[in-house]
């Protein structure tokens, strides 16, 4: 999945990108904490899935998905 040029400039993405980067700090910060492994390995999970989402406002990152 590819985000098309109208959905990059759409007040939607704006927000989500908004609020996924915000939250990618956040997690990162938490991971500086002391945690348990379990909420380590969640925390980096979390992180991948978001770092994820935001690749999709590049051109050359294409998601698999189960649609066709």
């Amino acid at each position: 999945m590819k985000l098309s040029a109208e959905h990059k400039h759409s007040a939607a993405w704006f927000i989500i990108r908004d609020y996924a980067t915000e939250r990618l700090s956040e997690l990162r910060a938490r991971l500086e904490g002391d945690l348990p492994e379990k909420e380590t390995v969640q925390t980096r999970a979390s992180i991948r899935e978001l770092k994820r989402l935001l690749d999709l406002e590049n051109p050359e990152q294409e998601i698999e998905t189960d649609e066709q």
